[in-house]
């Protein structure tokens, strides 16, 4: 009994050494709780109705739809993009602006027909139509998520938990005796990782366009490539610094669990951060991961080509890059001792 109270404590001990170990394993559980609660706190907000818009809505239209809360308008940026949504599920309509003399058309999904015929009932000069929507379109949604999470397990998990091992096992002290720059050692490693990583986004690619039928072009699967990898790079300075911060392995995945949690509920992978509150929001909408998935399916399921309109993403995600390098880069050291000089 003696025995397992010590290894108890051991671990224990291993798990809160240090204020900022002990804030995520005791306060992060208490800070999802808080949020869960404040999104959830008015009921299911995912149950509500999204439309989106393209064009401007006649000023009757729009004002007849705000008397609707349950019911919201998104703008797309045109019918490309708007249709895309309904494909995958994102929205549960679009609404179509008239042009002259016209009415203003509502496109719908057949599981949508009933929600479409309602709209139409209150609303004055409005044209349903329903259209044909894939089998797979939620799947098709998810799949830009799910890419998401194997870039960020590969980032943060692969890197961290691979320098941790690296410093246990005497590896990196090793290297230190030999001329090998860190920038080489690196560049190593994010070689390596990127390799692995764009195989497993090949058999994913292959996986949901032959099973999923999912709607992939040539030059969508180039921007996919190239939009990984820049993810992966974003990520994998996170995972540096998490290997300059534990210095064991016993707590890598624990603490990487706590990190990955936040950045996958809080991010564009199951659903869009326009449903939480508003201040949650605008931090989710900040992070890499929701950047990378925007941009994600705007090449993959909305058509977007232009790199103006991937422009504000990229240039967010290469700054999260950049910060993170630059803190792993400024802690890293080859072993302890090294720190201690």
């Amino acid at each position: 009994m003696r025995t397992l109270w010590l290894l108890a404590r051991l671990r224990f001990r291993e798990n809160i050494h240090s204020p900022a170990t002990a804030v995520l394993y005791l306060g992060m559980p208490m800070a999802l709780l808080v949020i869960v609660g404040l999104v959830f706190a008015n009921g299911h907000p995912f149950e509500r109705k999204t439309l989106a818009v393209v064009g401007e809505l006649p000023p009757a239209t729009a004002t007849a739809l705000a008397r609707y809360p349950d019911v919201r308008l998104r703008h797309a940026q045109d019918r490309e993009v708007a249709f895309g949504k309904l494909r995958t599920r994102a929205v549960h309509g679009v609404l179509i602006a008239p042009g002259d003399d016209a009415h203003t058309q509502l496109w719908v999904g057949p599981r949508e027909e009933l929600f479409g015929r309602g709209v139409a009932s209150v609303l004055d000069g409005i044209e349903l139509k329903v259209a044909e929507v894939p089998r797979w379109g939620y799947v098709h949604f998810l799949f830009p998520g799910l890419i998401t999470i194997t870039i960020m397990i590969a980032g943060v998990l692969g890197m961290g938990y691979g320098m941790v091992r690296y410093r246990g096992n005497q590896f990196l002290k090793k290297l230190s005796t030999t001329p090998l720059r860190r920038a080489t050692f690196i560049a190593a490693q994010l070689g390596a990782r990127s390799t692995l990583v764009l195989g497993q986004l090949a058999l994913m690619v292959a996986a949901g366009v032959i099973v999923f039928h999912l709607p992939l072009t040539v030059g969508s699967a180039l921007w996919l490539a190239g939009l990984s990898l820049l993810g992966l790079l974003t990520f994998s300075g996170a995972g540096f610094i998490l290997a300059c911060a534990i210095r064991n392995e016993a707590n890598v995945l624990d603490v990487v669990n706590v990190v990955m949690m936040p950045l996958v509920f809080f991010s564009e992978i199951f659903f869009s951060v326009e449903e939480l509150p508003v201040p949650l929001a605008r931090v989710a909408a900040a992070l890499p991961s929701t950047q990378l998935v925007r941009m994600l399916r705007a090449v993959v399921l909305y058509g977007e080509r232009s790199p103006a309109e991937l422009a504000t993403g990229g240039l967010i995600l290469v700054a999260w890059a950049f910060a993170t390098f630059a803190v792993a880069v400024h802690r890293f050291r080859w072993h302890d001792q090294e720190r201690a000089q």
